[in-house]
């Protein structure tokens, strides 16, 4: 599994996607700052890593960007500071209804560790009963498949 970190780090195409995202990403949000805020320079960390991961395909979970949450302090907040009761509800709506996962990884990769072990318990038991036990049979298949994710570098 360290060789993917190799991978994440080394030179070459994956760099200057990584340098066109940094510029992108600076000169959206500090280009024209003269005073810049630790919560604008967060943001600005958070959406570069935001879009990168959704640029390579990896699961991720994508919470509200600024006006949205903006949005949602309006509606539930009414004074300067939000009660325990409004902050409750609010964030309650963002973790239930709001917030949501992308990304294929994580979904292939559950779909393969369970569904290839389940498939094939399925066909042994439909042809050949008692060839081999599923005691036996599903986890050395389920082995075997993380091994092949791991070598094709999935997980």
């Amino acid at each position: 599994m360290g060789q993917r970190l190799n991978k994440l780090t080394s030179g070459g195409e994956d760099s200057q996607k990584k340098e066109e995202l940094m510029k992108e990403c600076y000169e959206k949000y500090l280009k024209d700052k003269t005073d810049c805020k630790p919560g604008e320079f967060y943001r600005a960390i958070c959406d570069a890593v935001e879009k990168l991961n959704s640029k390579r395909g990896y699961t991720q979970v994508r919470a509200l960007n600024a006006d949205e949450l903006e949005k949602q302090y309006k509606h539930y907040c009414k004074g300067d500071k939000p009660t325990d009761e409004e902050f409750r509800k609010m964030m309650k709506e963002i973790l239930e209804e709001k917030i949501e996962v992308t990304g294929v990884g994580l979904k292939d990769t559950l779909l393969y560790i369970f569904g290839v072990p389940a498939s094939a318990t399925f066909i042994k038991n439909a042809l050949m009963p008692s060839l081999v036990s599923n005691e036996v049979l599903i986890p050395g298949l389920t082995s075997l498949t993380v091994l092949v994710l791991a070598k094709l570098n999935k997980i």
